[in-house]
C-alpha cells in the first residue's frame, strides 16, 4: 500500500490526542495497535506501537521488500522474530537458517489466521547429507521448518533458489512440515532449477492433511519434467 492511504487508515490515531480520557482509552486497546506495529510507516515508533500492543496477537511482516513494509533494523527484526509465536497473520520474507527456523514454535500457533512465507534458500547454512540406502543427497537433519497452526485459513508459500549460475545436484530445499487441518486457501510457488519433484513430498502430505482446502494454485519451475508418479 503507498503510505498516503496508509496513513488515512490510520488517522484514528488522532483521537488518542484529543483529551486524557480519549488517550486512556485509546492506549488500552492493545489490539489497534497489534494490528499496526509491523506496518506503521516511521519505524522510529516501532518499540513503542509493540509495547502498546501488549500481549494482543499481532499482524507480523518482516520482509527486506521496501514496498511491503520499512526495513527493520537488526535490533526490531530480533524482536519482530521473537514475536512469531503469537502472530495473527504473518508475511515473512527472509533466507533459510538458523534465525528463521528456530522463530517458530514447537507448539500450536493458536491465533494465526493467515501465512505468507518467501524464502530463499541459495545459501543454506546447512551442509547436505547423503542417504546411506539411496546414496542420494538430502537436506541436512536439522534444516527443518515445522508449523502447527489449527486455526489457519490462508497460506501461501514461495520457495526459491535464486541463483543458478552454479547448478548443482544437491537439494537444499529445506524439510517442512506443516499442520493446517483447518486450511482454506493454499498458494504454492517453487522455483529451483536443481529440485525434482519427489522433494515435494512435504506439499502432498500437507493436501492430505487440509481436507477443507477450496483454493489451490501452485507454480512449479523444477529440474527437468516432473514426474508426478514420485509423489503418489
Amino acid at each position: 500500500r503507498r503510505a498516503p492511504d496508509l496513513l488515512r487508515e490510520l488517522a484514528w490515531i488522532r483521537l488518542s490526542h484529543v483529551c486524557r480520557r480519549w488517550r486512556a482509552v485509546l492506549l488500552q486497546m492493545a489490539d489497534l495497535w497489534a494490528r499496526i506495529a509491523f506496518s506503521y510507516p516511521h519505524r522510529k515508533a516501532f518499540s513503542t506501537l509493540l509495547a502498546r500492543a501488549a500481549d494482543a496477537p499481532l499482524d507480523l511482516i518482516i520482509s527486506n521488500k521496501e514496498y511491503e513494509a520499512p526495513r527493520l533494523t537488526p535490533g526490531q527484526e530480533e524482536a519482530a522474530l521473537a514475536c512469531v509465536p503469537r502472530a495473527r497473520s504473518l508475511k515473512l520474507q527472509d533466507e533459510m537458517g538458523p534465525k528463521l527456523l528456530q522463530s517458530f514454535p514447537a507448539g500450536p500457533m493458536l491465533h494465526l489466521r493467515r501465512l505468507e512465507l518467501d524464502i530463499e534458500y541459495e545459501h543454506s547454512e546447512y551442509p547436505p547429507r547423503r542417504d546411506r540406502q539411496s546414496s542420494s543427497i538430502q537436506p541436512s537433519r536439522d534444516a527443518v521448518l515445522r508449523i502447527n497452526a489449527p486455526n489457519l485459513e490462508v497460506a501461501s508459500f514461495t520457495l526459491i533458489r535464486g541463483d543458478l549460475r552454479f547448478r548443482t545436484d544437491v537439494p537444499v530445499i529445506p524439510t517442512l512440515q506443516f499442520i493446517f487441518p483447518t486450511l482454506r486457501c493454499l498458494t504454492v510457488r517453487v522455483k529451483d532449477a536443481t529440485t525434482d519433484i519427489s522433494h515435494l513430498s512435504w506439499l502432498v502430505a500437507l493436501l492430505r492433511s487440509s481436507p477443507s482446502i477450496e483454493s489451490l494454485t501452485v507454480t512449479l519451475q523444477l529440474k527437468g519434467r516432473p514426474k508426478w508418479d514420485a509423489l503418489f
